[in-house]
C-alpha cells in the first residue's frame, strides 16, 4: 500500500472492492464496525472520492488492502493522514488478526506504537539497525 494509493472517482464499495474484484471480507467488515460511526457513515455515503478527507481516503485504501487478503502486507506510511484514535483502532485490529505478516514503513517513533510490533528495523544512511 502506497502513501497515496489510487482511488477511483466512484463510491466506497467500488473503491474498497476494486469494482467487485475483491469482495468485502469479514476482516474489513469487522474493522468498519470498530471505526467511529461518523466516519463509517461518511465512507458508506460519499459519491465522489474528492468528498473525502486525506485520512478517510487512507482508511478506504486500508480496507481495500484487507479485502485483497494477502498474507503479507507492505504498507508505506499507511496512517500518515489518519487521526491518532482511528490509527490506533485500525493498527490494533490488524495486529490482532494474527494471520498477517506486516511490514510498515513509518516515521512514527512513539514508544506506544513501536511496542506493538514484534520486530523493528531502522534504516538510516544506508545502514540497517536491529532495534527490537
Amino acid at each position: 500500500m502506497h502513501q497515496r494509493e489510487h482511488l477511483f472517482d466512484t463510491d466506497f464499495i467500488n473503491n474498497a472492492t476494486i469494482f467487485n474484484q475483491f469482495p468485502m471480507t469479514q476482516i474489513s467488515l469487522n474493522l468498519m464496525e470498530l471505526l467511529p460511526k461518523e466516519m463509517t457513515n461518511r465512507l458508506l455515503n460519499y459519491q465522489k472520492v474528492d468528498d473525502l478527507s486525506g485520512g478517510e481516503k487512507q482508511v478506504v485504501s486500508i480496507i481495500r488492502l484487507l479485502n485483497m487478503d494477502f498474507p503479507i502486507l507492505l504498507m508505506d506510511e499507511p496512517f500518515a493522514s489518519i487521526d491518532k484514535n482511528t490509527k490506533e483502532i485500525i493498527l490494533d485490529y490488524i495486529l490482532s488478526t494474527n494471520n498477517k505478516i506486516i511490514f510498515e514503513v513509518t516515521h512514527d517513533q512513539r514508544k506506544e506504537t513501536l511496542n506493538k510490533y514484534d520486530k523493528i528495523l531502522k534504516i538510516e544512511n544506508g545502514n540497517i539497525q536491529n532495534i527490537k
